[in-house]
C-alpha cells in the first residue's frame, strides 16, 4: 500500500524518525541529568590545580586545617576549616558551594568573610568534588549535608551556639533542605542566588523541555516547598542583574517564608549571577554582620544556646590513604 504512495512511506519514516528521536532526547535527558547540574570539573577539578593563591587558605594567609567527614552510605568529604586565632570566640559559617568546580575557587570569597567578617568558615567539596569521593546527585548531597554537620557538631574549636548556614546557587538548595532539618542548630541562614525549583529552572534556561519536564527531571530541589518550614531568621541575596537565576526567584522565596523569626531580602542591584559579595563587598559585610548580630540576640532571647560537642562519626574499613597526602 504504502509503496505505491512514497510521500506516506516518507511521511511515516519521519515520523517514525521523530519518534525515536524525541524518545532519545528524553532518555539522554533523564539519566544524563546529573553530569548536566552537577560540573565538578568545571573549570577545575582540584584545588591542587588551581592557579597561586586559589590552591589552599594558607597561600593567602589564613589559618586552617584540612578536614574530613564521612556519609552515611560510606563517602569520605573533604574540605577546609578555616579559623580566626580563637576561633571560638567567632562565629562559623558553614559555606554550601555552587554546581562548578573545586572550593578553591571561592577563595576571594573566603577572604572576604575571613578578614573582613571575622568568621570562621567550614567548606567540604561535596560528593565527586575536589577530592571528595563519589558521583553527585540530589539525594547524595542531601547526605553530605547530614556528614557536614555531623563534622561541625564534632569540632571541638567551634562555638556549637553561633553556627550559620550559607549557601550559593545550588547550594542555597542544599542550605534551605539543611536549615528545615536542623531547626535552630543554625543561628540564622543565608542563601544567595538561589532558585524556587528545578522544574523553574527547567522552564527559565530549557524551554524546549517544559513540557516534559514532569518525565525528565530526577532532581527537584523544590525549595521554594521548603522555605515555608523555615523558623530560623534567614537572609535572602540576591543580584538584580542575574543572568542566569532571575531574582523574582528569591523574591518568591522570601514571599513564601512564612514562619521565620526575622526574614530579609538583600537586593545587590548591580550583582549578577556569580559577583553579589563582590560588586558592593563593604555593604555586603555589612549587611551579613548586622544579620548576624540580630540572629543571636533572637536565638538569646528565645533561649537557644544550648548545644554542645559531640563525638565524630568514624568511618568502617580500610582508609583509602592519608588525607594530607591527597589534598
Amino acid at each position: 500500500m504504502l509503496e505505491n504512495r512514497p510521500y506516506l512511506k516518507f511521511l511515516v519514516q519521519g515520523i517514525g524518525f521523530l519518534a525515536a528521536f524525541a524518545a532519545f532526547t528524553v532518555t539522554s535527558l533523564y539519566f544524563a541529568q546529573n553530569k548536566m547540574i552537577y560540573l565538578p570539573g568545571a573549570p577545575i577539578q582540584y584545588p591542587n590545580d588551581n592557579p597561586e593563591g586559589y590552591k589552599n587558605p594558607g597561600e593567602r594567609g589564613m589559618l586552617y586545617k584540612e578536614i574530613e567527614t564521612v556519609t552515611s552510605d560510606n563517602l569520605r568529604l573533604k574540605g577546609w576549616f578555616i579559623h580566626q586565632r580563637n576561633p571560638k570566640k567567632h562565629n562559623t559559617v558553614i559555606f554550601m558551594h555552587e554546581n562548578a568546580g573545586n572550593i578553591g575557587l571561592r577563595m576571594d570569597f573566603f577572604e572576604l568573610l575571613y578578614s573582613k567578617l571575622e568568621v570562621n568558615i567550614v567548606t567540604f567539596g561535596y560528593r565527586g568534588y575536589s577530592y571528595s569521593e563519589g558521583s553527585p546527585s540530589e539525594e547524595g548531597l542531601k547526605l553530605d549535608a547530614d556528614a557536614i554537620i555531623d563534622y561541625v557538631k564534632s569540632e571541638k574549636e567551634i562555638d556549637q551556639n553561633t553556627v550559620f548556614l550559607q549557601g550559593r546557587s545550588l547550594g542555597g538548595a542544599v542550605a534551605i533542605h539543611t536549615a528545615v532539618k536542623y531547626g535552630d542548630y543554625f543561628k540564622g541562614v543565608i542563601v544567595e542566588n538561589t532558585f524556587t525549583s528545578m522544574a523553574d529552572m527547567v522552564d527559565r534556561v530549557m524551554v524546549f523541555a517544559s513540557k516534559i519536564k514532569g518525565f525528565i527531571l530526577k532532581n527537584h530541589w523544590r525549595s521554594i516547598d521548603l522555605v515555608a518550614k523555615i523558623e530560623q531568621p534567614i537572609m535572602y541575596i540576591t543580584g538584580k542583574q542575574d543572568e542566569l537565576v532571575p531574582f523574582e526567584m528569591t523574591l518568591e522565596l522570601h514571599e513564601n517564608t512564612h514562619k521565620s523569626k526575622q526574614k530579609e531580602v538583600y537586593i545587590v542591584f548591580p550583582g549578577t549571577h556569580n559577583d553579589t559579595w563582590l560588586v558592593e563587598s563593604k555593604v555586603y559585610v555589612e549587611k551579613l554582620r548586622r544579620f548576624m548580630s540580630d540572629s543571636l540576640v533572637i536565638a538569646r532571647e528565645s533561649g537557644e544556646y544550648i548545644y554542645e560537642n559531640v563525638k565524630p562519626k568514624v568511618k568502617k574499613g580500610k582508609k583509602k590513604g592519608n588525607f594530607n597526602d591527597e589534598f
